[in-house]
């Protein structure tokens, strides 16, 4: 995700590759919203556990767009903002914390699972790093500032990947399911209302909109052959 990060910063994506960028890291996103967090939920037939841990997802970041970030004016898409994009940052800070906490807890039921986890998320992190790098961008945010941030998100991955890995690997089904059905929320709305709206405010060509199958695909198949 640092490596991502820098890259953006060093050479800041033109308007067509932002959308390509987002149109990618949504598609890998979805792909292990998909490929790893549905099936795990669906596997586990625990309800109650998914409505309200999804339901809670969703009201936080709804809450989240509410109050701190301003309401955009049609017409005003193009240009760049002058504030954080909050409920950008809260859904990825989410996305990180589940993503290293499913890391750790697939390295600890065995190494092939924790290897292609590793793999996949080393892949969705590089891609992340730059899609949040080009979004701080957009908001004029200073290059060290965005770097800060980018290392604390990285932080709060390697810190959750630790906890799931030690303290919370025997965590029971209901609480995982939980935990699982709140950062698909989450994902799902980082993906939507996030990324591909980000994407499609931007210049973009078939070429560009393609790159969001090719991200899904790329999951789906290391899902298979790993």
């Amino acid at each position: 995700m640092i490596v991502g990060g820098l890259i953006a910063i060093k050479n800041p994506p033109k308007a067509l590759y932002r959308s390509a960028i987002l149109h990618f890291a949504a598609g890998v996103l979805l792909s292990v919203v998909a490929v790893e967090m549905l099936p795990d939920i669906l596997r586990r037939h625990l309800v109650t556990e998914v409505i309200i841990g999804f339901s809670m997802g969703t009201i936080l970041m709804l809450l989240v767009r509410k109050f701190f970030e301003p309401t955009i004016v049609k017409g005003s898409l193009n240009k760049k903002r002058s504030t954080l994009p909050i409920s950008f940052l809260v859904a990825i800070v989410i996305d990180m914390f589940i993503d290293g906490f499913v890391l750790g807890i697939g390295f600890a039921s065995g190494v092939k699972l924790g290897m292609f986890l590793a793999l996949g998320l080393a892949i969705e992190l590089l891609i992340t790093g730059i899609a949040v790098v080009t979004e701080l961008g957009q908001a004029n945010t200073p290059k060290l500032k965005s770097m800060i941030m980018i290392v604390g998100v990285a932080l709060i991955f390697f810190i959750s990947a630790i906890l799931g890995g030690t303290l919370l690997k025997n965590l029971n089904s209901s609480g995982m399911t939980f935990v699982l059905s709140f950062g698909m929320a989450a994902e799902l709305f980082l993906i939507t209302e996030e990324l591909l709206k980000e994407a499609h405010e931007e210049e973009e060509n078939h070429w560009a909109t393609a790159t969001f199958y090719v991200g899904f695909l790329l999951f789906v198949v290391l899902e298979m052959v790993v």
